[in-house]
Order: C-alpha cells, then structure tokens, then sequence
C-alpha cells in the first residue's frame, strides 16, 4: 500500500512536472506577439487546438511515465519484500501444521481412554473380589478352628470390601 510519504511524493513529482510543462507551454500574450513578429505565419483556430492537443498529450504521457516510475522505485520493493515474508510465514504454518497433524494422531480420544479405564476397572474389582473372597475364606477357617473369639471375628468380618448381600428373610 501507499503511504501518505509516498503519496506526497507523488504529488510533488506532478506538480514539479506540471510546472515544468507550463514553462514550456506557449501562453496567450506569447502567441500573440509570436503571430504580430511572423505576419506570414498565420495560426488558425483549428491548429491552436492541435497544439494545444499535442501539447496535452506530450503531458499526460509524462504523467504516465513519472507514475510509472514511482511505482516502480516505491511500491515494487515494498511488494516484493512483503511477498518474501508471506513466503517465509507459510513455511513456517506448514512446519507448524505438520507437527499439530502427528500430535493428533498420536493422541487418544476421549471415548477410548474411556473404555480402557472402564477396563482396568473390572480387572482392578476382579481381582479385588477374589482378595475379598480369600479373606473371607481366611476368616471362615479361623472361626471353624476356633483359633480367633467372636468379638475378633466379628471385627473382621465388618472390614469386608465388597459385603456379602443381606441373608433373605425367613419367616
């Protein structure tokens, strides 16, 4: 983009040349003594216009070619310097986009870590129910062989992990 130096740069280039091509033009008093000094040139109206007209041309294709240059000189390096940074960003996006790719790939979703939790779970309650189980039997042969008392046992028995269901009732 331009930017108001640039523009005033601009501006100043066209007055200059605007002044420039003034300088050259031929003005109303200059005419008419140029006509009075050669008597035998005679200038119509129709070839003022073409003059005039050859003289607008001359001028605009001026305009064109300083424009031209100013472009050139300011905003081309200005493109191209920014064109090299876009370059060096979308590599960059693409080393970066490279690397969230192979993160999501390696990493797990949520409903698989779930179902691996709820499996390590049963296998955790498994084995926990067959420790249940041994200490129950534990418990059961010492109260057979009399080798522990009530109080002792019954304290044991209430530390169970996973209790036994309530007895139904008989009537």
């Amino acid at each position: 983009m331009l930017d108001r130096q640039d523009i005033q740069q601009i501006g100043t280039l066209l007055d200059d040349k605007l002044e420039e091509n003034n300088k050259k033009l031929v003005g109303k008093d200059e005419l008419r003594s140029i006509l009075e000094e050669n008597n035998e040139k005679l200038v119509t109206q129709e070839s003022l216009k073409s003059i005039l007209e050859d003289n607008n041309e001359k001028l605009v294709d001026r305009i064109a070619i300083e424009v031209g240059s100013v472009i050139e000189q300011n905003v081309t390096p200005t493109l191209d310097g920014m064109n090299e940074r876009l370059e060096r960003m979308d590599g960059r996006l693409t080393g970066v986009e490279d690397r969230l790719t192979r993160v999501e790939t390696q990493m797990v979703t949520k409903s698989f870590l779930t179902n691996q939790l709820g499996d390590l779970k049963e296998e955790v309650v498994g084995k926990m129910r067959i420790q249940d189980t041994k200490v129950n039997s534990i418990i059961d042969s010492l109260e057979e062989n009399a080798v522990l008392d009530k109080p002792a046992i019954k304290s044991l028995r209430a530390i169970e992990v996973f209790p036994a269901p309530p007895a139904p009732l008989v009537s």
